[in-house]
């Protein structure tokens, strides 16, 4: 009876529409799961949390005996990455008797018994997987999207990870307060630091939520336009049904049938998808059932829309082919509006990450000279647990007694740079974090190390340098700048350097500064990465940084993983002799996995991220061409259905279809203009290029399928 071909296309979008339901609530399903885990304990009766957040080391161990053999159950939470996965590790220690198990949907992931079995286990067996299969005594169910969990035992020799967040499970009122003023004691902290939490960690699947939201959006518009398309195009069926005698309800039931009952068989394939990809299988049944009934209600609502198209022209109308033409207009113009506002967002969002593409671009070309310079990519904590958030200092403490070992060596350099704008001068000026005057003016700053300015022709007088080795804080002012402007800076550069850190480098016990005015008559390389920066710069001010004029700042950067990071090795070979197994083990480094790259890889690796953002939001951007599309294509079928007889009347008098169509021509233009506005008023160069194209596009594909179709009428006769 109607197209087929459209007809099978709608089923094809009703099955993808289903599948994205099914994912939409499996993804809620692990929040859920997430969440429940990062509870697990903490809703058990007289259950609390204690946070041990600076303990001395001398104390650690006593610490870390008094809670293994103390009367508590202990819970502690950790996220572990391991080859690019994410896992949550829970630790449990203590009184087993008073362990708790903890299930999930009504699937129990381990008890009490499991509990009390791997406290009687080896010290390295789990419940789940950790690195493999060999230690697990039990496996703990995977939900799809959700985290992957392993529970182990507090190890009674790793004293040094007693540090972090504990929920306290099986105490009284009055155990926990005795117990609370205990830990106090020994630990040598305050009860209050106890209950403040400085520390944690956060591990969120929140973008694979917003492409799914994103992409099952898509979908449902995709498959409502197909379905206004379906209706229109069979007016002339839908009238000559209405002649013979059959109802409009007859009619929408005729039509719709077959997808309402694709939509129950639906229901039926997520069942069977759910089961094989859910990791739960029919645990999670109701949830596979209520993502069908998802897709059943989305499809049906749209059906009842297309109900009221029917149902708005009286069965004259029909036979006539008069069809509600305000309805659709209305309903084809909006979404229209809808979808271009839609565009203009797209690009926007579009345009930071090839605005990055071009950043990365411009650095490939413009540092060329330091691209098999080695930066540090990765570090993973290791055994150090905690120190990524700040909660301990035992890597920060590893990475800088292995520098200072290597400091000097050849092709061991430190390289950095930061650019501050003069909004970011603004800024800090407005926040009012220092009470000294800000500079006014932009200006780089540059973190070079001695043999780096040597090396590089920088700047060579042996008195400075010996003074910076010394702890001297060293800075080199530009000779072209006056001196109000130095003292400026000098006043400021002395409040943001001096601390009340606690690291033991010569300089934080006692800290000078040095301020000495350089010939700045050649171009300096600046390491910044930022697109405001300049590449080189004749008037920097650069500190000569050595390991024992390092404030708290410097101290924790040396192991920042980014390209603006300043640990440099000059080539693969400088960096090969200094990262061998044995040195980096001599200094407790060997379970961090440090990670040094190319600077051209490093750059490379950037464009392959952004690639998969760029891809994101470019789907969004043709989508949304697309269905603007296939909307001016429903609007012209409106257009001609009802005025087919004076499009007739005027084809024979010779009207162009310009003149036939000039309303819908004028629409178009007037909503790209408001398009172009849009992108103008957003600063968006990709907008401006990309919407006159969207706007040529629309009117050849409106103008051939127009032809086409006059073509195709003129053919039936």
């Amino acid at each position: 009876m109607m197209n087929k071909r459209l007809s099978f296309l709608i089923k094809g979008v009703i099955l993808l529409q289903a599948v994205l339901c099914l994912l939409l609530t499996l993804f809620l399903l692990s929040n859920s799961y997430h969440k429940t885990v990062l509870d697990y304990g903490k809703n058990e009766v007289n259950a609390f949390d204690i946070h041990l957040n600076k303990v001395a080391k001398d104390q650690l161990e006593a610490v870390h005996a008094y809670l293994a053999d103390g009367d508590a159950f202990l819970i502690k939470e950790n996220l572990v990455e391991s080859d690019h996965v994410s896992k949550i590790e829970i630790s449990v220690g203590g009184n087993f008797n008073h362990a708790v198990g903890l299930s999930f949907s009504g699937i129990n992931l381990f008890n009490k018994q499991d509990l009390r079995m791997l406290n009687n286990a080896n010290a390295t067996a789990v419940l789940g997987q950790n690195e493999g299969s060999v230690d697990s005594i039990k496996s703990i169910p995977e939900v799809f999207l959700g985290p992957r969990i392993y529970v182990d035992q507090f190890n009674p020799g790793d004293v040094k990870n007693t540090l972090g967040n504990y929920t306290v499970v099986g105490l009284d009122s009055a155990e926990q307060q005795q117990f609370i003023k205990e830990l106090s004691r020994i630990a040598g902290v305050s009860i209050d630091d106890l209950s403040q939490q400085k520390s944690g960690f956060i591990d969120e699947n929140g973008t694979a939520g917003d492409i799914l939201k994103i992409s099952l959006l898509v979908v449902t518009i995709i498959l409502a336009i197909l379905f206004v398309i379906y209706t229109i195009s069979a007016f002339d069926e839908i009238g000559i049904l209405a002649l013979l005698g059959w109802s409009r309800e007859a009619i929408f039931f005729k039509m719709m049938q077959p997808f309402l009952l694709f939509s129950l068989l639906c229901i039926v394939v997520n069942v069977g998808l759910g089961y094989f990809i859910s990791g739960i299988k029919l645990s999670g049944i109701s949830s596979y059932i209520m993502a069908g009934c998802m897709n059943l209600v989305l499809v049906s609502v749209m059906l009842l829309l297309i109900n009221v198209i029917i149902l708005a022209s009286n069965t004259l109308k029909l036979i006539k082919k008069i069809i509600p033409v305000k309805t659709l207009y209305g309903l084809g113009m909006g979404v229209y509006i809808a979808l271009s506002m839609g565009l203009v967002l797209s690009v926007l969002a579009l345009d930071g990450p090839i605005k990055e593409v071009q950043l990365n671009y411009k650095i490939l070309t413009s540092w060329q000279h330091v691209a098999n310079y080695q930066t540090l990519k990765s570090v993973s904590e290791g055994q150090d647990k905690g120190s990524l958030s700040g909660l301990r200092q035992e890597l920060d403490d590893a990475v800088f007694q292995w520098y200072k070992s290597i400091e000097g060596d050849t092709g061991v350099y430190l390289a950095s740079g930061q650019y501050y704008t003069k909004a970011l001068l603004k800024q800090l000026d407005h926040v009012g974090v220092y009470t000294s005057k800000m500079p006014a003016q932009p200006f780089s700053l540059l973190n070079f190390s001695p043999n780096y300015v040597i090396d590089h022709h920088i700047y060579d007088d042996v008195e400075t340098i010996r003074l910076a080795n010394k702890g001297v804080r060293v800075y080199l002012m530009p000779k072209s700048w006056d001196d109000s402007r130095v003292t400026t800076l000098k006043n400021w550069l002395i409040e943001s350097d001096t601390d009340s850190a606690t690291i033991k480098t010569k300089f934080n016990q006692q800290p000078v500064f040095k301020f000495i005015r350089y010939d700045d008559n050649q171009d300096v390389f600046t390491w910044s990465s930022t697109q405001q920066a300049p590449v080189l710069d004749k008037h920097p001010v650069m500190l000569i940084s050595t390991s024992e004029n390092m404030n708290e700042m410097d101290y924790r950067n040396l192991r920042t993983s980014t390209l603006d990071g300043p640990l440099k090795f000059k080539n693969q070979q400088t960096l090969m002799q200094h990262t061998k197994p044995s040195d980096l083990e001599k200094h407790q480094l060997s379970d961090n996995h440090l990670n040094f790259v190319s600077v051209k890889k490093y750059v490379n690796g950037l464009q392959k991220d952004l690639k998969y953002t760029i891809e994101l939001f470019g789907g969004a951007v043709l989508f949304v061409m697309l269905s603007m599309l296939l909307i001016l294509i429903a609007l012209v079928l409106i257009f001609n259905l009802s005025n087919h007889k004076l499009i007739f009347v005027k084809q024979l008098l010779g009207f162009s279809r310009s003149e036939i169509y000039g309303w819908l021509f004028i629409f178009i233009s007037l909503v790209t203009l408001l398009q172009m506005i849009g992108v103008w008023y957003g600063r968006s160069k990709l907008g401006l290029t990309l919407v006159p194209i969207n706007y040529s596009m629309q009117i050849i594909m409106m103008i051939v399928y127009i032809k086409r179709r006059n073509i195709m009428k003129m053919k039936r006769g």
